[in-house]
């Protein structure tokens, strides 16, 4: 078994029913003292638990207010039938929006997305192209 491995089932069996204040805090500091090494954790991390049918990982640009993110598990929970299991990531390359994950299924309602969709649609019209719109 890695180092990781081991690391990773400590770390569960450490913060295995704590509330979810307590985890924050745990894995804040991990990550804060242990920066690429967290990074690294998190993604065996996320990928071992997208095995589970009720995991998501939900990634935006910024920190979610707790209002947003009970928003966001209720959708989930109406859409699914059953409470999921959420992990909140940020990246700031989405300036806006989130992009939510369960397994291979990627919901992208990123600002970056829709740049990226907007700036497609733009080359493929007469705009893309230089032409003048006459009409």
């Amino acid at each position: 078994m890695s180092k990781k491995l081991d690391i990773i089932k400590i770390l569960s069996v450490a913060i295995d029913g704590e509330d979810d204040r307590t985890i924050d805090r745990i894995v804040r500091r991990i990550v804060e003292k242990y920066p690429a090494q967290a990074k690294s954790l998190l993604r065996q991390n996320a990928l071992d638990a997208e095995l589970k049918d009720d995991f998501f990982t939900v990634t935006s640009a910024r920190e979610l207010s707790k209002k947003q993110k009970t928003i966001i598990e209720g959708v989930i929970q109406k859409k699914t039938g059953k409470k999921p299991s959420l992990t909140y990531l940020i990246n700031e390359d989405l300036l806006g929006g989130v992009v939510i994950r369960r397994g291979e299924t990627v919901i992208d309602n990123s600002l970056r997305n829709r740049v990226n969709q907007l700036t497609e649609f733009i080359k493929q019209t007469k705009l893309g192209t230089g032409a003048k719109n006459v009409g």
